[in-house]
């Protein structure tokens, strides 16, 4: 009996939403119109606002001929050449210590120079700082970029892509080292790769370049779905539940 009251109390410590971490977004896209711009609405799962020129619309199988990503309904962009568009998710909460863990899925429909970057900011054409960048050629190749705290110097960190492929991105950053692991379909990519100084997490801009760098390259569609946002549990923080867990059961024995 005891036994069972301490693997309870234990789980139950290590299912609560601290422990579990908190999420700022998950947008889905699910529920909203097939064919329309996902609402603007600035909340856990919309996005704050859509660049003008960024074609942004929610779609799913029965939709798109094209490969899609296969789970129900998705967001499906297009931009002009060279234009940079974006799109901003903002909550008003900014995270700027501990472990923040951010996933997306993404499917490019053709080989291109896609360029997605993650900035700090949260308003169009406001000041903001890139933590990183997605950049991909029609070769298949790609790079991530990240900016060295301290120095600003790039590092690149290299991957492959394809065509129709979905892609699991994720991502986490570790705010008080100013360093992030990325993973790509779980393959990890990079490991304590440096970000700037006192990034923060939470008013952020998702840029969708689809014409590379200088603008010159084909322009391509993408597709991206289930993008996560949240606070990632540390290990100390773990092993306080864990201590409180034991004390419960003590407690109720």
């Amino acid at each position: 009996m005891v036994n069972r009251i301490l693997v309870g109390a234990v789980g139950a410590a290590m299912l609560s939403p601290l422990a579990q971490g908190q999420t700022l977004f998950h947008a889905d896209f699910e529920g909203m119109t097939l064919g329309a711009p996902p609402p603007q609405l600035a909340n856990q799962t919309h996005p704050a606002w859509i660049d003008l020129n960024l074609t942004a619309t929610v779609e799913d199988s029965s939709t798109v001929t094209a490969p899609t990503l296969l789970t129900g309904q998705f967001c499906r962009l297009d931009g002009d050449a060279g234009e940079a568009p974006d799109m901003g998710f903002d909550r008003g909460v900014s995270w700027s210590s501990g472990l923040v863990e951010m996933s997306v899925d993404v499917l490019f429909e053709s080989l291109g120079q896609y360029h997605i970057y993650l900035r700090e900011g949260s308003a169009v054409g406001g000041a903001a700082e890139r933590v990183f960048d997605l950049v991909t050629a029609t070769d298949g190749s790609g790079a991530i970029e990240t900016l060295a705290h301290g120095s600003g110097d790039s590092i690149f960190t290299p991957f492959s892509y394809a065509a129709g492929e979905l892609i699991n991105y994720r991502a986490v950053f570790d705010l008080d080292a100013d360093t992030v692991d990325i993973w790509a379909n779980g393959a990890q990519l990079a490991d304590d790769v440096e970000i700037l100084d006192d990034a923060s997490i939470g008013l952020f801009i998702i840029g969708f370049e689809f014409a590379g760098f200088t603008g010159d390259g084909p322009i391509g569609v993408m597709q991206y779905d289930n993008l996560v946002v949240r606070r990632v549990p540390t290990p100390g923080t773990l092993a306080l539940f864990a201590a409180s867990a034991l004390v419960l059961g003590r407690r109720r024995r």
